[in-house]
């Protein structure tokens, strides 16, 4: 006998009463009486036909009378078909009826109350590979959405019950229970699962280490930190890896503005493959194109893609290079390192970049800057948080101050806030006043990423794909790299029809928009 996947919570009929139904909920019980309906009216149609086979004649409502009556068995009535086409008529509509009764409405009854009354509190013993997620919020959520394009299994822990079953009706895989107790985790097969991924705040992830790692379990656990401080401790508790995502942000930002080194920076890599990228501003390769510039024939390295106010464009042997550009570069170490060798002269100066926010994310952003030999300002509204000459206090909602801050001249600006909708309106504000000034923007809620970039933003870095990427390639341990979200890097092994056969000769790029940017010998 195979064992169930899931064991159940109950919950009382009343509360199973005082529950609204479930959009899910509610489009079946839409369906069945859809169904029901059609079903009543092509049975009084049929009706129509064999009463005029045996030679009488009735409106469309005794039709209908007709066939209600004998579908809730409640007997023929005053209208009795007498031939042989007749009476099997009846009994079909009759055992249709009695169908209804005793299978179909009970059935469907029966699955509006699981789904509202059954919730998860252990999962199957055979499951294993999977990852167990102890929070939802904007970086689990948008995990959740990466596992299921790649045919991850996950779990999500739930200690409100009323939220885990609201959680399920959304299509997510939830159990039930206490996050602090070890017991959960044991339901949750964490001696078998991929991972366990912790995204709360630093004193909530320390406790769930030691839950963990209570139940003697050897599982990788990932822990985001929003305390760089916190790290060590949170290792101390357990945590295999620490993301202090909000650093990584503001790497990401720095490494966007345009101008300063032109050197390539890591992305990330796949066994000795790294990807990089690298500014253009100031080097002789702005105003050619991939062909003219032959980039591989110099340093053997393969341009993977162009960033270019924002956008992420594939690359092609006619791609033009502008002082805007961030190009993507594929190669080994030495390769990396070859280029770098060859564009660490140029540097470029110009006035100060502007960082408006100085907290963990503004000052990440401007401390990379700085490695990067591009001089950089803060405009911070708490005074509390200016402890340095770079920072300045002020309100960035006001035009003059962004004017004396030097929004006229200032080659880029990045917005490091955590408030979206602040964002979105300085955004604005700056590219009506500086229509030319390159703007960087962070976006908390995956959501925003569009109206920032809709308000004029060029580059807009999400909190929740910094977190989910970086937490996705940590689980997939070199297959797999996302160097941004929809631009992927992966490893496969070559097909047979591919064996023997140069990368010209196929046609990989035309039939599927891939490229091939290494060869693993």
């Amino acid at each position: 006998m195979s064992e169930k996947p899931f064991k159940y919570l109950p919950d009382s009929p009343l509360n199973l009463l005082l529950k609204k139904t479930s959009r899910r909920n509610a489009l079946l019980l839409l369906n069945l009486l859809a169904f029901t309906t059609l079903l009543i009216i092509l049975y009084a149609i049929l009706f129509q036909f064999v009463a005029a086979y045996e030679g009488d004649k009735y409106d469309w409502f005794t039709g209908i009378y007709w066939t209600l009556e004998i579908m809730s068995t409640l007997g023929t009535g005053d209208i009795v078909f007498t031939s042989g086409l007749g009476r099997f008529f009846t009994v079909l509509v009759l055992l249709t009826g009695v169908g209804f009764i005793l299978v179909i409405i009970p059935f469907v009854f029966l699955q509006l109350f699981q789904s509202t009354a059954r919730v998860p509190r252990e999962i199957a013993r055979a499951v294993e590979g999977h990852v167990i997620i102890t929070q939802l919020d904007e970086i689990s959520m948008l995990l959740v959405e990466k596992f299921r394009d790649f045919g991850q299994e996950y779990v999500l822990l739930c200690e409100q019950l009323e939220k885990a079953q609201l959680l399920i009706d959304e299509g997510y895989r939830v159990i039930h229970g206490s996050l602090n107790n070890p017991r959960t985790y044991e339901a949750s097969n964490v001696h078998r699962a991929a991972l366990v991924v912790l995204t709360g705040n630093d004193e909530r992830n320390t406790a769930l280490l030691h839950a963990i790692r209570h139940t003697g379990s050897g599982v990788p656990v990932i822990s985001t930190a929003l305390n760089i401080q916190s790290g060590s401790i949170l290792r101390q508790a357990g945590a295999t890896r620490v993301l202090t995502v909000e650093e990584m942000l503001g790497e990401t930002m720095a490494r966007r503005v345009s101008g300063g080194d032109a050197l390539a920076h890591l992305v990330g890599r796949i066994d000795n493959l790294i990807i990089a990228e690298a500014t253009m501003a100031g080097t002789p390769l702005v105003g050619k194109t991939l062909r003219e510039i032959n980039l591989r024939a110099l340093t053997g390295l393969t341009v993977v893609g162009i960033w270019e106010k924002g956008r992420f464009q594939m690359a092609r042997a006619d791609s033009v290079i502008s002082p805007q550009s961030a190009v993507v570069l594929a190669g080994s170490r030495d390769q990396i390192q070859a280029y770098n060798e060859m564009f660490c002269i140029y540097n470029t100066k110009s006035k100060p970049v502007l960082i408006i926010g100085a907290g963990v994310v503004g000052r990440a952003t401007a401390d990379f800057l700085e490695r990067r030999s591009i001089e950089c300002k803060l405009l911070e509204l708490d005074n509390l948080k200016v402890k340095s000459k770079r920072i300045v206090q002020g309100d960035a909602r006001d035009l003059n101050t962004l004017i004396d801050f030097g929004l006229e001249e200032a080659p880029t600006i990045v917005l490091t806030t955590r408030d979206d909708n602040r964002n979105i309106y300085l955004t604005t504000l700056i590219r009506k006043t500086n229509p030319h000034i390159q703007i960087i923007s962070r976006a908390t809620e995956e959501a925003s990423t569009l109206l920032l970039h809709r308000a004029g933003a060029d580059f807009v870095i999400s909190y929740a794909s910094i977190g989910a990427t970086s937490i996705f390639n940590f689980l997939k341990g070199g297959d797999i790299l996302m160097v941004t979200e929809g631009v992927d890097v992966f490893r496969v092994r070559v097909p047979d029809d591919l064996a023997g056969r140069t990368i010209a000769e196929t046609t990989i790029r035309k039939e599927f928009g891939l490229s091939i940017i290494g060869i693993n010998r």
